[in-house]
């Protein structure tokens, strides 16, 4: 036999035409699976409840207004501030070390919160000038934070910056502390 025959034993048979048309099926139903699955994820985290969302409207929110205060039943906005750095001083007026805090910027309508958003940076800018002047540490122990009072102050900061009075609270969402 020459390089140029072929056996005709070696040629495929009908019998492993209807396997290989089986397992493209197979491929093509988990990759079509696959795809829908990850469709509906994204759909779903882009358009569904999160975390913020249940703080909101179920029980967290009233289990907290205890600490924060009443909440009032209109709609609340809410904006984002993400670290913003802030020293933590000693009693000997030496930096122990490094805060970074993320806060939650309260208003009361979606109004207020794209006029806070179009001012981001001069908020920003009044935050960290407040901190500077104020600090973050309590009088009596100073590496401890004074959450009520710093966000007094900053509220203060954003509502004088801003020229009306349109955040109703600061919120301290999250803080990381660094040593120096």
């Amino acid at each position: 036999m020459s390089d140029l025959d072929v056996d005709m034993d070696e040629l495929e048979t009908d019998d492993d035409v209807p396997k290989r048309s089986k397992l493209k099926f197979i491929i093509l139903a988990v990759v079509g699976l696959l795809i829908v699955a990850g469709g509906a994820y994204f759909v779903t985290g882009m358009f569904g409840s999160s975390e913020d969302d249940a703080l909101v409207d179920g029980e967290a929110i009233e289990d907290a207004s205890e600490d924060i205060g009443p909440i009032d039943d209109e709609d609340l906005v809410y904006l984002s501030i993400d670290r913003l750095p802030a020293p933590l001083m000693g009693a000997n007026g030496r930096v122990q070390g490094y805060v970074f805090m993320d806060f939650s910027l309260e208003m009361h309508s979606g109004f207020d919160q794209s006029f806070v958003s179009e001012r981001m940076p001069r908020v920003k800018d009044a935050f960290i000038r407040a901190i500077s002047a104020n600090g973050v540490g309590r009088a009596n122990a100073p590496g401890v934070i004074d959450f009520d009072r710093v966000t007094d102050y900053l509220r203060d900061a954003a509502n004088e910056v801003l020229g009306a009075e349109v955040v109703k609270r600061v919120l301290i969402v999250r803080d990381l502390r660094t040593p120096t």
